[in-house]
């Protein structure tokens, strides 16, 4: 019998979300960088900009989903004083939609500075909504979370990964994650796929 602690059951569930904030933030790291890119005058790199608001409307709103089906309706039944944050979180996410979308429809046309505004906006506004889960949700998740409710939640988010992230699952998506870093060359945080 081993004598090291053993991690919680809810640091089981936690660690996948944990995993895809943390290549998301890498993701913001590049978003932010071609942004500057386009401020400083530089050009719009089509194909970068595409790839990135296919992977925000995939995997990021997919993530966002799994919270919000999945980790924030386990937390409100199990952990008392959470409930507003899960909400504002969850406002938030619907925020993102309207703003991925927004920055859809500003990529067919729109001038650099214009690109660089939406981008921006959108990775500033996330970069600390990802960082309000990783301290404020995450850690709650790991305290009250048993093994019966991670056994219901890993089902339910392996059902979800499956029935939205389809062909290559969510391996396919960090690896797109990480093509994007590469692409605005910064460093890529996160699993290898």
């Amino acid at each position: 019998m081993s004598c090291e602690p053993q991690p919680s059951p809810g640091t089981r569930v936690v660690h996948s979300l944990f995993e895809e904030n943390t290549v998301l933030l890498s993701v913001l790291n590049g978003v932010e960088k071609m942004a500057m890119g386009l401020e400083e005058g530089g050009p719009v790199d089509e194909p970068f900009w595409n790839a990135l608001v296919t992977f925000l409307e995939s995997f990021a709103d997919h993530h966002h989903r799994k919270e919000e089906e999945a980790l924030f309706p386990a937390l409100v039944a199990r952990a008392a004083g959470v409930g507003e944050l899960l909400r504002e979180l969850t406002e938030e996410h619907a925020d993102f939609r309207t703003r991925v979308a927004t920055l859809r429809r500003t990529l067919e046309g729109a001038d650099a500075a214009t690109i660089a505004r939406a981008a921006g906006g959108y990775a500033f506004l996330t970069r600390e909504h990802l960082q309000r889960e990783n301290l404020g949700v995450y850690p709650v998740a790991q305290e009250v979370l048993d093994d019966k409710s991670v056994e219901e939640l890993t089902a339910l988010i392996e059902e979800l990964d499956t029935v939205r992230l389809a062909e290559g699952g969510r391996t396919r998506w960090i690896l797109a994650g990480r093509d994007l870093c590469r692409l605005s060359r910064v460093d890529f945080h996160g699993p290898r796929g």
